[in-house]
């Protein structure tokens, strides 16, 4: 039984086939992005291969002092793991090998580090021109150079994101989201996806990238354009920020500058909490009516509206104004904490999130599937894997026998099946993550 696996069946292995059953993915990633994309297709029945250095992923130590740590557990969920030192070169020789058995490589090193490695699309593709390579890195190629090393923080401040954000001159950081991350790695799981889709009818795989601050745009595809006379009061922030203006200055206008959609698509305090509301320009009216605002007389969804609203709206009970808006059909809702939502029963019922028994870690709730399929298995998978938990049977299936195993094994180019403690943990090589 796999490190984690729940005594009831695991979700993917039924009779019923998976949607990416036979498909054979290898993971180069760490952290976010492209942990998460290869997991969207395990979810699916893919076979996902993660290598990892022989210390273990850095995920598996976060929360310090706790092996198999959460962040680990919430990203490496029914993924094979394959523990190699990189910075050897039996090391490499066997990615490379794995890597040209799979149908898809999934990678977030650093910049250049694939390349070096002997396992970027190039180098690989010469081999198998089948194959598919899935990257992200933070900032995108520019002119055949590889991009700069970032994470989501650093991709959110360099996007705009994190301007986009704020209501005041201090930014509003994302920390705990990790947006562009997130973003990235679906982006990525489209991209491979498609490339897949391509393969079917050519015969042939492709290299599919994107990056952290690519996402970070697509996640402000409502506001991120510059159109002639509709767009010049942004043109000119820009001129006067490079012509010297404090960026305070300038943040502080475009804050003031800022394309509201209504002012009744907001979040308002209530008397007991905050509610958001989703009213638009067929609904705005019910609000303005449980407020007892009048929009005409509130400058129409301006300023002037959204002030009178959040006067008026302080003052009664949320779960008064939500049942009105649902009644009426007004999108609304409670302003939640996360772990309301996790908690919360009917987030079981609906399939929102998952629970299975791990066996350090206890009963484990995390997110479910977020996809749902009518004709094919997509389930979180409820198993987890030690560091290098499948290292002899990858090595078997390439040839290796028991001796060459141990040789390798003495040699520490692998791990087979450590139970490691965070004092062992360190990098092996210096090629890590892109920071996604």
């Amino acid at each position: 039984m796999s490190h984690g696996e729940s005594s009831t069946q695991p979700a993917g292995s039924t009779a019923e086939p998976g949607l990416f059953e036979g498909l054979r993915i290898v993971e180069l990633g760490q952290y976010v992005a492209a942990p998460l994309c290869a997991e969207l297709f395990a979810n699916g029945g893919a076979e996902v291969v993660a290598i990892e250095p022989v210390t273990g992923t850095p995920t598996r130590w976060s929360p310090p002092g706790a092996p198999d740590g959460i962040q680990f557990v919430s990203k490496a969920r029914g993924k094979r793991s394959v523990a190699l030192a990189l910075n050897t070169e039996t090391g490499r020789q066997i990615a490379r090998r794995i890597c040209l058995d799979a149908d898809v490589v999934i990678s977030n090193m650093r910049p250049g580090a694939a390349a070096k490695l002997g396992l970027d699309y190039a180098a690989l593709s010469a081999e198998n021109p089948a194959i598919i390579v899935g990257e992200v890195d933070a900032f995108g190629e520019r002119d055949g150079q590889p991009s700069k090393a970032g994470v989501d923080i650093v991709a959110q401040a360099a996007s705009g994101l994190l301007t986009s954000l704020t209501l005041d001159t201090e930014p509003v950081m994302a920390r705990d989201v990790l947006l562009t991350d997130v973003a990235a790695g679906i982006l990525l799981a489209f991209g491979v996806a498609s490339a897949l889709w391509s393969r079917e009818r050519t015969g042939r795989g492709q290299r599919v990238a994107t990056s952290l601050v690519s996402a970070a745009l697509a996640l402000q595809v409502r506001t991120a354009h510059v159109v002639p006379g509709a767009d010049d009061a942004a043109v000119e922030r820009v001129e006067a920020l490079r012509a010297g203006a404090p960026f305070d200055d300038v943040l502080e206008r475009r804050i003031a500058d800022s394309n509201r959609m209504y002012a009744t698509y907001n979040l308002f305090a209530t008397a007991t909490g905050w509610v958001a509301t989703g009213g638009v320009r067929n609904n705005a009216h019910v609000i303005y009516e449980f407020a007892g605002v009048d929009p005409d007389t509130a400058d129409r969804g301006g300023r002037a509206a959204e002030e009178a609203l959040r006067a008026a709206l302080a003052e009664v009970d949320g779960d008064a104004l939500v049942a009105h808006l649902e009644e009426a059909g007004v999108p609304v809702a409670r302003v939640r904490l996360l772990e309301d939502v996790l908690l919360d029963p009917d987030s079981v019922a609906t399939g929102l999130v998952d629970d299975f028994e791990h066996p350090r870690l206890g009963r484990v709730r995390l997110p479910g599937a977020p996809l749902r399929f009518s004709g094919a298995v997509y389930r979180t998978r409820r198993t987890t894997s030690l560091p290098g938990e499948h290292t002899a049977e990858e090595l078997a299936r390439l040839g290796f026998d028991d001796d060459a195993l141990a040789a390798l094994v003495q040699d520490g180019v692998v791990v087979v099946g450590s139970h490691q403690t965070t004092e062992d943990a360190g990098s092996d090589d210096a090629e890590g993550a892109a920071g996604g």
